[in-house]
């Protein structure tokens, strides 16, 4: 095992990027008015990393402590939080499955708090790291960071991570940290290869630009016209920049990214993390997934140490885009953090 930054014990495949960790959090917040969720405090957050910050958002009670914090990641190629600088919508949750889950899980735990970052190299949080520069391995080291924080401003805090897709594998991986705390897991959309991982990721031209050039194009999701835009980002054809509703179109764009992301990327060690960490684990997975089909979450279950759960949600797709298929995944994360509200070190048979 390695020792972490923060003091915690990794996996000896953990010991890359982790040697710069050695901050103590401190933190800019700017508050902003609270629309959505009642007796609540919003805040959009600067959080120290390794490689300098990242774009943050935090929603708590208004007037006590926070009980517990559920903690969003987001998948690849996508992002948890707007990166707009130019807008007031800057720093708030985009993505609708986010969305949903904080107002579901907030409405039934008004106790709880509910955060979200934008991982390094993804826009918002891109000043200190390139998307070109991304790694799942970074990525982790992130949501350490983001729990770092957490637990600075709210000690011994226990926190329930969600991860979708990417997301999911980083979630996966914490499982393998030592003495991360008190923690439970929920996948949404995860796997246990990371080769076949890497195929649904990747198609055959980019993993050949890989090869050849030492890097590939990576389509990602942005809004044409907004100068917070990455400035390598190459749009596809011309488009209309607003929505039937008037509001900015997010087209497809591409962004470089190395090669690094691949070798870091099948470096992963999935199952020895999930196979020897006890953190309680639940796996959700939509039986319509066309990404990361259903088969993949069945089989990161059956590799998983108790305690663990199984939900295929049906009906289910990659996103959970229905707001039924959201519904029935809030219900089974309340279920399941409620049964293991602090975490749980000990395995369950």
């Amino acid at each position: 095992m390695v020792q972490t930054g923060l003091g915690l014990q990794g996996p000896p495949w953990l010991a890359v990027g982790f040697t710069a960790m050695t901050w103590r959090p401190s933190w800019d917040e700017l508050s902003v008015p609270c629309h959505v969720y009642r007796n609540t405090q919003e805040e959009v957050l600067q959080v120290p990393n390794s490689l300098g910050s990242l774009l943050a958002w935090l929603c708590r009670p208004r007037a006590v402590e926070p009980s517990c914090c559920f903690l969003y990641l987001h998948g690849f190629p996508d992002q948890s939080l707007d990166h707009r600088k130019e807008l007031s919508s800057y720093g708030q949750l985009r993505p609708a499955l986010p969305q949903r889950l904080a107002a579901q899980l907030l409405a039934a735990r008004p106790e709880a708090a509910f955060a979200a970052f934008n991982f390094s190299g993804t826009p918002g949080s891109d000043a200190s790291c390139r998307f070109r520069d991304k790694t799942v391995t970074q990525e982790l080291s992130d949501t350490l960071a983001m729990m770092s924080y957490l637990r600075e401003r709210w000690p011994g805090l226990p926190i329930h991570v969600i991860g979708i897709s990417t997301g999911a594998i980083v979630a996966s991986l914490l499982r393998g940290v030592h003495s991360v705390g008190d923690i439970t897991i929920t996948t949404i959309a995860g796997l246990k290869n990371v080769q076949r991982g890497l195929c649904l990721d990747f198609d055959k031209v980019q993993q050949q630009a890989f090869d050849s050039e030492g890097e590939c194009w990576k389509e990602f999701w942005l809004p044409r016209e907004s100068p917070s835009n990455p400035p390598d980002a190459k749009f596809d054809g011309v488009c209309s920049n607003t929505g039937s509703d008037g509001s900015e179109r997010w087209e497809k764009a591409h962004l470089p990214l190395a090669a690094a992301y691949r070798e870091d990327f099948l470096k992963l060690d999935v199952p020895t993390a999930i196979s020897t960490g006890t953190a309680p684990l639940l796996v959700l997975h939509g039986d319509r997934d066309r990404s990361i089909p259903l088969e993949n979450g069945q089989e990161l279950f059956e590799a998983a140490a108790h305690p663990k759960e199984l939900l295929v949600l049906k009906g289910g797709d990659h996103l959970l885009r229905s707001s039924k298929t959201t519904s029935k995944a809030g219900r089974a994360i309340l279920d399941f953090t409620c049964k293991y509200p602090r975490g749980d070190t000990t395995a369950e048979h």
